[in-house]
C-alpha cells in the first residue's frame, strides 16, 4: 500500500460531483492502484440535495471502490452527473 495511493484515495473520499467521484474512481483502478489487502472498511455516498445516504460494507478499499463504482453508474442513470456527492469511508473495528 503505497502513500500515492493512500494520498489518491484521500482525494476520493470527499464531496464532488457524481462525475467527477466516478472519474477518479476509474482512473484509481485503470492506474493500476490496488488496496486490496487495508482490512475491512465501511462507506457511505451522501447526495445531500435528496437527503439520501448509500452505505455498505467491503472486506478492502479495492472492493468498496468497485461497489460505489456501481452505485454511481445507476445513480447516474436518473439523476444529474452533476450532482453534489459526499463519499466517506472508516475503518471497521475488528470484532
Amino acid at each position: 500500500m503505497s502513500k500515492p495511493a493512500f494520498k489518491k484515495i484521500g482525494q476520493i473520499f470527499t464531496s464532488g460531483t457524481l462525475q467527477q467521484k466516478h472519474q477518479q474512481i476509474s482512473l484509481f483502478m485503470e492506474d493500476g492502484h490496488s488496496l486490496l489487502y487495508s482490512g475491512d472498511v465501511s462507506w457511505e455516498v451522501t447526495f445531500p440535495s435528496a437527503n439520501k445516504i448509500m452505505t455498505g460494507d467491503a472486506e478492502s478499499i479495492d472492493h468498496a471502490l468497485f461497489q460505489i463504482m456501481d452505485l454511481l453508474e445507476e445513480a447516474m442513470k436518473t439523476l444529474n452527473p452533476l450532482t453534489e456527492i459526499l463519499l466517506d469511508m472508516q475503518e471497521k473495528s475488528p470484532a
